[in-house]
């Protein structure tokens, strides 16, 4: 079957929690005496895997362990994340490509059992054909679960791309064989992306007239 498929990243790139993240990293630094991490530097520096990011803000391995940091993380997370729309043109636009007649899913680094409920709790889980999650909260990143993708769904005749907001999401499009977009209101700055080559878009409007709609 022919036909064009768009697969989401979700964190960043369709949830707004930038600002829920970066708060919830600057209490945890709080609480540890470390200084915070400004919007700016938080966008220079986040990365998969995450426990880098986690290195570079200040925490230190050898006191604490990163799995529980992240079981702190996911639980101060998971208090505000009922909170975080989903980025403003975004909903209206997915759905006006589902009526294109394009096939849309999201693939994500969050666990799967929290996937499947933040994206339910904002009532558009019946807009995507497939929501695929990890197996961990330890964030290491989406490559294993795009091979697996790719085995299983990849259709070399239908036109593929990948939308995401980071360094990390660049490498999955190319593992999943996808044309690569980027855009520049997630958890990396603009000009970080800008580097790696690939369409950097700053509005979902221009998302829309990248494809037509």
């Amino acid at each position: 079957m022919t036909g064009k498929r768009i697969v989401w990243d979700w964190n960043g790139t369709l949830l707004d929690d930038l600002a829920l993240c970066n708060g919830v990293l600057n209490d945890m630094l709080s609480k540890r005496g470390i200084p915070p991490v400004s919007r700016t530097k938080y966008k220079e520096i986040f990365t998969f895997p995450v426990s880098d990011y986690y290195k570079t803000a200040g925490f230190d391995f050898d006191r604490e362990p990163f799995p529980v940091l992240a079981e702190e993380f996911m639980a101060l997370y998971g208090a505000g994340e009922a909170s975080c729309p989903v980025h403003e043109g975004l909903v209206g636009l997915i759905e006006e490509l589902n009526g294109a007649g394009y096939r849309q899913e999201i693939l994500s680094a969050t666990r799967q059992e929290e996937l499947t409920q933040q994206v339910a709790s904002r009532g558009i889980a019946d807009l995507f054909e497939r929501i695929s999650g990890t197996g961990t909260i330890l964030a290491h990143g989406k490559s294993g679960l795009a091979r697996d993708w790719t085995e299983k769904y990849r259709n070399e005749e239908e036109t593929l791309w990948f939308v995401g907001d980071s360094p990390h999401d660049a490498e999955v499009a190319r593992l999943m064989g996808a044309k690569c977009l980027l855009v520049s209101w997630g958890h990396v700055s603009r000009e970080r992306l800008l580097s790696l080559g690939d369409p950097v878009f700053e509005t979902p409007e221009a998302l829309k007239e990248y494809w037509g709609i």
